[in-house]
């Protein structure tokens, strides 16, 4: 198999999961692992996640529409369209997921940073609705 250019199928895959979640801050990039085609998903608010797929002709649509079921795909979608401090809120998640803390510590900072007028209202109401980056995923 040639693992320099995407399957037909695969390059599907890429360009849907690309047109789906770019409208929403996501930077998304293809690579290879091995024989895989590897989908990689960037945000300022969460951790990176890769994706590998067949590099080949196979229906993977149920396992990608699966994928992006995530909450944490929604919670990026839900965030304020205003975020000056989106590079701190970012880091607290991911130091959230990295720490394994609960969302009840997410929801602790935020509410000091609030008071102490770190970060915007807004900021701190998402901040405490999506608490830690991916932590429902790691249950």
């Amino acid at each position: 198999m040639n693992t320099s250019l995407p399957a037909d199928a695969a390059l599907q895959v890429f360009e849907f999961v690309r047109q789906r979640l770019e409208p929403h801050g996501w930077n998304v990039r293809q690579g290879f692992v091995g024989e895989l085609l590897n989908i990689e998903l960037r945000h300022a608010l969460t951790s990176q996640l890769g994706i590998g797929i067949f590099n080949d002709e196979r229906d993977q649509s149920v396992r990608i529409g699966r994928l992006l079921k995530m909450r944490e795909f929604g919670v990026i979608e839900e965030r304020p369209r205003d975020l000056p401090n989106e590079s701190l809120v970012g880091r607290i998640r991911i130091a959230g997921q990295v720490g394994r803390w609960s969302p009840d510590v997410v929801t602790t900072i935020a509410r000091v940073l609030r008071m102490e007028s770190v970060i915007t209202d807004a900021e701190a109401d998402w901040l405490e609705r999506a608490g830690p980056a991916w932590w429902e995923s790691e249950e």
